[in-house]
């Protein structure tokens, strides 16, 4: 069963392994909610860093306060592009939103790699899709670039298309399901 913040939940994710365009995505949502006087928190999973805790405050909104050798890149990239948004890592999505909360009033929360994390409740659902490669041979790991198959797409409320070369159309547009 999925677990629901008390605020709005955005979840920014795809479905190939690999650089979508997601993170910088997420980076740009936060920005933008934030010029419009919103309450935006960014939630990371923060991976590869040596800070196993449930909840990381990365960036309090006005400093980044951990390197990315104790909560992965991501995390730390997301506080440096998205000054006045607080970030928190951690694998508990849920336990950073309600601490997000509390520490810093939020209004939406934005979930950078969520299309996968099913246990907490999102919102509004968008998949990051590279217009490049589009789906690949649209088989699943180890047999193809794909986390989940492409019927789970159904999910999302939006397919975003990253690194669309003016002219070209997307790759697989057609044969999305």
């Amino acid at each position: 069963a999925r677990t629901a913040l008390p605020y709005a939940v955005v979840s920014v994710g795809n479905l190939a392994v690999g650089g979508s365009g997601k993170t910088p995505l997420v980076g740009w949502l936060a920005r933008a909610l934030c010029a419009r006087g919103r309450r935006v928190v960014i939630l990371s999973r923060g991976v590869g860093g040596s800070r196993g805790g449930r909840v990381n405050v990365v960036s309090d909104a006005v400093r980044v306060l951990l390197s990315p050798a104790e909560v992965g890149d991501e995390p730390v990239w997301l506080a440096e592009h998205a000054p006045g948004v607080p970030v928190l890592a951690g694998r508990d999505r849920r336990g950073l939103g309600l601490r997000a909360r509390e520490l810093f009033a939020s209004e939406i929360a934005l979930l950078d790699d969520g299309f996968q994390h099913h246990r907490l409740h999102r919102d509004l659902e968008l998949v990051c899709v590279d217009a490049s490669l589009g789906l690949g041979n649209r088989r699943v790991l180890p047999r193809g670039p794909l986390r989940e198959p492409p019927r789970v797409l159904g999910r999302a409320h939006a397919l975003v298309f990253t690194r669309v070369q003016p002219g070209l159309e997307p790759a697989d547009l057609q044969r999305m399901p």
